[in-house]
């Protein structure tokens, strides 16, 4: 019976059309196209819609298939940062020519101890730490929240 509940309680917490918003770096009408196109191929990504005022990418999607840092990984892949991942240079220096846009996140030198983003969280994440800032001092990432 106390194996049911944990189950139970820990199917709650994930959800197959969870809402999300994320930040993602872009200039234009293509950078739309590119980060949407790139957000579908992501599998459990059920609707995608970057808007070029405020930047912010709106999503749906399935917790069983896909998280927010696996779809903020693909957006730096294809040379669009976000707060939590940033493109490589290699992959910002790709983009065509009006999609480069001003880079305001800042890599912070170390995660703290009790952070609770993603980023920090997953041990898989190829950067010593992925905190990211929009100015160049450094702030922890609890004061990010």
């Amino acid at each position: 019976m106390f194996l049911f509940a944990v189950l139970t309680l820990s199917a709650q917490e994930k959800s197959k059309s969870k809402l999300v918003d994320v930040r993602v770096s872009g200039q234009c009408e293509m950078c739309k196209a590119r980060i949407e196109k790139a957000a579908f191929k992501v599998k459990g990504v059920k609707s995608a819609e970057w808007h070029q005022d405020d930047k912010m990418l709106h999503l749906i999607i399935n917790e069983y298939k896909t998280d927010v840092l696996t779809v903020q990984t693909k957006m730096a892949s294809i040379g669009h940062d976000t707060e939590a991942v940033l493109a490589t240079d290699e992959a910002y220096g790709s983009l065509h020519g009006c999609c480069l846009y001003d880079r305001e996140f800042k890599v912070e030198a170390k995660c703290d101890k009790d952070c609770d983003k993603p980023c920090c969280k997953n041990k898989k994440t190829e950067r010593s730490s992925c905190c990211a800032s929009k100015s160049d001092k450094k702030t922890s990432c609890t004061s990010k929240k």
